[in-house]
């Protein structure tokens, strides 16, 4: 979500964030309506339990910090639908999930089986390179101690040679 998509623009995080508070500013009419904050990285947590009022979503969204994590959309997911569960079917609740689906948030979204909205930032298709390193080794070798081996595994959506 740090991709910025327009030179000088704003990171695909700080468009979710702007996205996210003026939905909950537009709550302010639905006296009824309850709204919880999910985030979701390599871990997902509540960031904000279930609440009509605005202040404490706002300040949830507001904490919310780009990280080099891998996303895990399925446990955000699972945890969100969790969340639902205790409120009922009957209220008509919806999960939005505000993501770049670049990862893994698309198929999720597409996979899961709760009434759901992915909400996509950034633009349509495969959008930049994500690409990040995921693992890596370093070897010296016995029989030439000055020879150093790096391994890097590097992992990319679109798959797409680097």
């Amino acid at each position: 979500m740090s991709v910025r998509d327009e030179p000088g623009g704003a990171t695909r995080l700080e468009r979710a964030k702007a996205r996210a508070r003026a939905l909950v500013r537009s709550m302010r009419s639905a006296r009824d309506a309850q709204t919880a904050v999910v985030v979701f990285g390599a871990e997902a947590s509540v960031a904000c339990s279930f609440t009509r009022s605005p202040a404490p979503l706002l300040d949830a969204i507001d904490r919310v910090q780009q990280s080099d994590q891998p996303d895990d959309a399925p446990a955000a997911l699972r945890v969100a639908g969790a969340m639902l569960a205790q409120v009922g079917d009957e209220s008509g609740a919806r999960i939005l999930l505000l993501s770049d689906g670049v990862i893994g948030a698309a198929r999720a979204a597409a996979e899961s089986a709760l009434p759901l909205e992915l909400d996509r930032i950034g633009p349509a298709g495969a959008g930049p390179l994500n690409a990040g390193l995921v693992g890596l080794g370093v070897e010296r070798l016995h029989e030439d101690p000055a020879l150093i081996r790096v391994f890097v595994r590097v992992a990319a959506n679109p798959a797409s040679p680097l």
